[in-house]
């Protein structure tokens, strides 16, 4: 679908995107695939094209060859990472806007001991917008 904005920039079906400006943190499936390629890190920004180029590489590998490589991962969730590599990049480059090499974006699980998920997420954005 080739939809627009009257605002630019956009993002999905048309819809205004705002610039991405400060500090983010991705966790679940983002933390899952960035931990099994080794570059989930919560004091590390995580540029958005390493999962692009992780992915390829991964990718490119005979199933036979990764199943070899991760003996201790289930097959399952092997399974998964070639396409969620080119997802989670795709969504943060072409969907939210995010430089493909130099991002504010952590992929955590946690920041300072307590584990992030999608409720504590909401928790702070509905706080985020209380009278001050």
């Amino acid at each position: 679908m080739n939809a627009t904005s009257e605002v630019e920039p956009c993002s999905f079906d048309g819809v205004y995107q705002p610039p991405v400006v400060g500090d983010f943190y991705a966790m679940s499936g983002f933390f899952y695939t960035g931990g099994f390629f080794g570059i989930a890190n919560e004091t590390q920004k995580t540029p958005a094209n390493l999962f692009e180029e992780k992915g390829k590489e991964y990718c490119a590998k005979k199933w036979e060859d990764i199943l070899k490589e991760y003996p201790d991962v289930k097959p399952a969730n092997l399974e998964v990472y070639c396409m969620t590599s080119g997802y989670i990049y795709n969504l943060l480059v072409r969907g939210f806007g995010f430089d493909a090499e130099n991002t504010n974006l952590y992929i955590t699980d946690a920041i300072d001991g307590t584990t992030l998920n999608w409720a504590l997420g909401a928790l702070i954005a509905e706080a985020s917008l209380l009278p001050k």
